[in-house]
């Protein structure tokens, strides 16, 4: 009898832990994003997510432990924010060393003659404006042709603008920087070449036919980084994006 009792002690208890890692889990999910973390949702894809933030994929699967081909899973928490400790090649956690004031102090006569400095008040910046008339960055055309299609704003509208082409020709780097993808990571968008120019800003061309530059290549402003391709419709088209910090902006604000 006792066996039999402590059986179904045990069975309730493993019932429990199941129902509690079942609701854990579940709060996780439900979780849109936080600060430091994102929710994978339905169709979303790590490069997608990556982008959306503004960092390169590959930095994103390093910081999660993911390798290639970057498989993600719905429900999965993707950090999207670099690590705050750093690491050590051990594994520790780097100890930041006590600072210690080494400056003798100084006695009450000193203090009293002490000249008194006025405050030094730094210049505000120019924050660019919603209309964007403070532009701190400017970019050039890609590709010489007309817009057929116009930035919608909305979250699935049109992300950026579509610019007619013919076949063969170029497209250019809008601006100087590093590129952080070249393939075909989005099945919409065709083959897909993603510049980061600093910290804030992105520029993304899509509906390629030809990729000239690879990962982690450095481009200089006007420089030619791939062949005008076709899009769903078979017209030949350029579809051109500018993020900055991971949101996709109007580019005829900043195309001179």
């Amino acid at each position: 009898m006792m066996r039999i009792w402590r059986d179904r002690v045990s069975y309730l208890f493993c019932g429990l832990s199941v129902i509690a890692l079942s609701v854990f889990l579940f709060s996780c999910a439900s979780t849109p994003s936080t600060k430091n973390f994102h929710v994978v949702r339905p169709g979303e894809t790590l490069f997608g997510i990556s982008q959306k933030y503004g960092y390169g994929h590959k930095e994103v699967a390093r910081w999660n432990g993911i390798r290639s081909p970057y498989r993600i899973q719905v429900g999965q928490l993707i950090r999207i924010r670099p690590p705050i400790s750093v690491i050590t090649a051990q594994g520790g956690k780097r100890k930041q060393a006590p600072v210690v004031d080494k400056r003798k102090p100084k006695t009450s006569a000193q203090a009293k003659h002490k000249p008194k400095l006025k405050s030094k008040v730094s210049p505000k910046k120019p924050v660019p404006s919603p209309s964007g008339k403070v532009i701190a960055t400017k970019f050039s055309w890609p590709l010489k042709g007309k817009i057929i299609s116009g930035f919608s704003g909305k979250k699935r509208g049109n992300q950026g603008i579509d610019i007619a082409g013919k076949a063969g020709q170029s497209v250019h780097a809008a601006a100087a920087g590093k590129v952080v993808y070249s393939g075909q990571g989005l099945r919409q968008l065709g083959q897909l070449i993603i510049i980061k120019h600093d910290s804030r800003f992105l520029s993304a061309y899509g509906f390629n036919s030809k990729l000239l530059v690879k990962e982690g290549d450095r481009v200089r402003l006007g420089q030619k980084i791939a062949v005008i391709g076709k899009n769903k419709t078979g017209r030949h088209v350029l579809h051109f994006e500018i993020r900055r910090d991971g949101i996709p902006i109007n580019p005829k604000v900043y195309l001179k």
